[in-house]
């Protein structure tokens, strides 16, 4: 039966003969006179380490489980040195590397230090795996393939079902790269026994917390294990990091895990603070975060600012996929909170104005206007109208307006009513005889102080007629000055930009921000390229700069 590995790695290393210790040999003795130690020593630390690394193995085995045994494994000096070992068995000058991109950049620097060419395939827009992609990159030259799962720098991690897809597809060794396994839960070892090119890497250095001690180790077909024992060094792995990796693996799990799960909740929380600044996080499965800065904050000066006060966070918005974006680590909780009060002084935009939407934002409607357009609809239509019907309409994008909203509540009923007839209507219901309707139950949703701690950067803007935003106005503690922008002051409201950008005008601002609670409100700060930001509870979305539960949060956070 022919060799498939072998075929694949490297010509001199299949006929390599390798170093051998009489220690490879002979284990067991009473004197050991053969590798010129010093025979004064304590703990065994003037005795070499196990070359086998045998005891090491088992352990790593026990912990995998699968059906993996110890001829399945090697160990190394961290996962770096098993890469380059990797290497030199099956990549050698006028060979390639397939890399994804973005990825761990020591794949292509250990390909460029043993002569092979490293080709980078990008991952897809959401960095996920497009193995479609590498297959079409890869050639008869093409012997490994590197990937890691969770990725770094993204903490994107990768579905099996497409790493088994491409080891089964290609003849090149996948090199699996799981540092942050742990974290994720998902691996692609079970794979190993099935797949005679698939390769895993794995580390004691993230989830275990032994970074100092340097030892990691691969995962792979017994043919590949045997091919990389060739080129490794003979005491790799030393004592003292080989006791501490086996004392953690038989009887450091429950720690492991214990601060595993401290890191996944602070992780959780360091989430949605860092996007309450602005930062659009991407998800992760690992103990870090990938996040691109807020539009307004540069990623290489805002790694400098914090470095200057003595916090190290990793710059990646060199590669144009990745344009303006950090890693940043999770430490423990008092480190995590240095970094987010440090945050707090110097990722504060520098807005020139502040535009504000007034219902739902500034001042609660949920028993004037909500409540006017089921009452003009009840009237109109002579039966009850539910109230989650008006909700779902006024969430929709071009139902700013609450008349255009109550023609639709009405449609939805199997009402057709025009907006001219609805208007006097609504109006009795809503504003009353002079302000004594619906209108009088209204209740500021933000602190006055507060708001008026901004000064004069506050602009509002609102689909409301002028009269009636002034009485919110005077509500809210505002000069009247402060109304920028009212239902008759454009021929279109909102989602048209057209309001925004008459608020951007009268105010003469070159970089404002509009705060608002509606998908026409973010709608409209997008047509009109403004910085967005939503008020209401939620998942943030791509188009707003932060999303907060109410604009007291906004201001406190944000904004002051």
């Amino acid at each position: 039966m022919v060799n498939l590995v072998e075929k694949i790695a490297r010509e001199e290393i299949v006929r390599l003969q390798p170093y051998v210790s009489a220690r490879d040999i002979y284990k067991d003795a009473d004197v050991f006179l053969d590798a010129n130690e010093n025979p004064y020593g304590k703990n065994r630390l003037n005795r070499y380490p196990d070359p086998d690394q045998l005891e090491l193995r088992r352990a790593i085995a026990t912990y995998i489980g699968n059906g993996i045994t110890w001829k399945n494994i090697i160990a190394g000096n961290g996962s770096d040195e098993l890469i380059d070992l990797s290497i030199r068995v099956f990549a050698g000058k006028g060979d390639e590397v397939i890399s994804t991109s973005p990825d761990y950049p020591m794949y292509k620097v250990s390909a460029a230090i043993n002569g092979a060419k490293t080709r980078e395939v990008p991952l897809d827009v959401d960095f996920k795996l497009d193995v479609d992609a590498i297959l079409q990159s890869s050639n008869s030259r093409t012997k490994m393939i590197f990937l890691s799962s969770p990725n770094s720098p993204t903490g994107k991690e990768q579905q099996i079902a497409e790493i088994e897809r491409l080891a089964r597809k290609v003849k090149a060794v996948v090199f699996v790269d799981e540092a942050y396994f742990e974290f994720s839960g998902k691996s692609a070892v079970r794979l190993v026994k099935k797949l005679p090119y698939l390769v895993v890497s794995r580390t004691l250095s993230k989830a275990w917390g032994l970074a100092g001690i340097r030892v990691g180790y691969l995962v792979a077909p017994e043919k590949i294990i045997k091919l990389i024992r060739k080129v490794k060094p003979p005491y790799n792995v030393s004592t003292v990091s080989a006791k501490m990796a086996i004392k953690a693996l038989t009887s450091g799990k429950n720690r492991m895990r214990k601060n595993l799960k401290k890191l996944v909740k602070e992780r959780g929380g360091l989430v949605r603070k860092l996007e309450a600044f602005g930062f659009d996080v991407f998800p992760s499965s690992t103990n870090f975060l990938f996040c691109r800065c807020p539009s307004w904050k540069n990623a290489s000066e805002l790694q400098l600012e914090l470095a200057a006060r003595g916090i190290v966070v990793r710059d990646f918005s060199s590669k144009p996929e990745l344009k303006n974006c950090l890693r940043i680590t999770v430490g423990k909780p008092s480190e995590n909170n240095r970094l987010l009060s440090e945050l707090q002084k110097y990722c504060k935009p520098d807005f020139d104005a502040i535009f504000f939407d007034m219902d739902g934002t500034l001042v609660d409607v949920s028993r004037s206007y909500i409540e006017a357009i089921r009452l003009t609809a009840e009237k109109i239509f002579g039966r009850k109208v539910p109230r989650s019907l008006v909700k779902e309409v006024k969430a929709l994008p071009a139902m700013n307006n609450d008349w255009d909203a109550t023609v639709e509540v009405l449609r939805r009923m199997g009402v057709i009513f025009s907006r001219k007839k609805v208007v006097p209507i609504f109006q009795e219901i809503y504003f009353g005889n002079d302000g004594d309707g619906l209108i009088s139950k209204e209740k500021p949703m933000v602190d006055g102080k507060l708001l008026r701690k901004v000064g004069k950067k506050v602009g509002i803007v609102t689909g409301r007629p002028r009269v009636e935003a002034k009485i919110a106005i005077r509500m809210l503690g505002l000069s009247e000055r402060a109304l920028l922008v009212a239902l008759e002051d454009t021929a279109k409201g909102k989602p048209n930009p057209a309001p925004l950008l008459l608020a951007k005008k009268i105010r003469g601002a070159k970089r404002p921000v509009y705060v608002g609670d509606s998908a026409s409100d973010r709608q409209a700060a997008t047509k009109a390229g403004i910085a967005f930001v939503a008020i209401g509870k939620g998942q943030k979305q791509k188009a707003e700069v932060a999303r907060f539960d109410s604009a007291n949060e906004a201001l406190r956070r944000l904004l002051i």
